[in-house]
């Protein structure tokens, strides 16, 4: 359930998005984006912002 998290994470951050919105285990979330740890999904153009 995490990695889904961090995936969305990353390129919402990446992205400029203000709200993250990601599904897990059939259960929809919707919360702030958060800059924390988006660099552990390198790849994703969040690296260095």
């Amino acid at each position: 359930m995490y990695l889904p998290y961090l995936d969305a994470r990353a390129d919402a951050f990446a992205r400029g998005l203000r709200r993250l919105r990601y599904r897990a285990r059939d259960v929809e979330f919707l919360e702030p984006v958060k800059p924390y740890r988006v660099w552990c999904r390198g790849g994703r153009g969040a690296r260095g912002r």
